[in-house]
């Protein structure tokens, strides 16, 4: 049985390029902190997606960026005054909670197996197929929109960087599109801050 040592798990880091993090540190910058790790892993994540079968590169760098987002919980929850044994201790109770509600995975390894993702098809309306005066950059967006949105319940939150980079176009092309697409009436779309903004395509 492999003993895993303290070099393993999760440990708090005191700070990196542009930050320290400590007792002093404000709630608004941990959970900037965390949202921005979260976005990271969440662009890795659609990559390893669409790759549609075994990409061990892409596994590995989504492995790597969720394991950042724990190490950040680790670093609030030693800011906070918690401990190595405190913290191991509560994972043990959140392990026991999850346990006793039937959410924990079970023991037996899951045979690992991917195929193409569903979303990667999408059904255009016709509408949209027979208006002249879509740009092709506007088509290519708003197909990635409708895949997106299909994913995640009617709703596109990807980043224009995102998009651009699987288009071969910038991010402020992508924006261009995304607002002309919003003046045809083709999307809608909202900001709920500075940085969170969802799109939804009219034909879902």
């Amino acid at each position: 049985m492999k003993i895993y040592t303290e070099q393993d798990l999760p440990m708090p880091v005191l700070h990196d390029k542009h930050q320290t993090y400590d007792a002093n540190t404000s709630a608004r910058v941990w959970f900037q902190k965390l949202q921005e790790e979260v976005m990271e892993a969440h662009e890795k994540a659609v990559y390893y997606q669409l790759a549609g079968e075994d990409d061990e590169d892409r596994r590995a760098g989504l492995a790597e960026e969720l394991t950042d987002i724990k190490t950040v919980c680790e670093t609030y929850l030693n800011a906070l005054g918690y401990d190595g044994c405190e913290r191991a201790a509560i994972q043990r109770q959140v392990n026991e909670k999850n346990k006793r509600r039937g959410y924990l995975v079970p023991s037996t390894p899951i045979e690992k197996g991917r195929q193409k993702h569903e979303s990667n098809h999408v059904n255009i309306p016709l509408s949209v197929v027979e208006d002249d005066g879509l740009t092709p950059i506007e088509l290519r967006v708003y197909c990635l929109i409708l895949m997106f949105a299909k994913e995640c319940g009617g709703c596109c939150f990807e980043s224009n960087r995102l998009m651009g980079e699987m288009i071969g176009r910038s991010a402020r092309s992508v924006q261009k599109a995304i607002q002309s697409l919003a003046d045809k009436k083709y999307i809608t779309v909202t900001y709920t801050n500075q940085t969170q903004r969802d799109i939804y395509p009219l034909s879902l």
